[in-house]
């Protein structure tokens, strides 16, 4: 499925995250950068909640998850500029 890029959205949200917070209080900025982050965790597990509910101690690979997300997301896009090579 060529529709999550996550090499190129995921950077690109925390950088529109921390431009759009800069002009902030110092308070509210950590607080809607925190909220950011949390929010990006949250959308990262939807699809393991099944996984987490069987055993809950399968957490421990949430960082190979999403290193492996950005990975598959990398090789999309590779793929997608090299369609036309042989």
């Amino acid at each position: 499925m060529f529709i999550n890029f996550a090499v190129i959205v995921d950077p690109l949200l925390v950088l529109l995250c921390y431009q759009s917070t800069s002009s902030s209080q110092e308070r509210v900025k950590v607080s809607l950068r925190v909220a950011f982050f949390v929010w990006w965790l949250a959308s990262k597990n939807i699809k393991l909640i099944g996984l987490y509910k069987r055993n809950i101690w399968d957490i421990r690979f949430l960082p190979v998850f999403i290193l492996f997300g950005s990975f598959h997301s990398f090789i999309k896009l590779w793929a997608l500029c090299t369609h036309h090579e042989v």
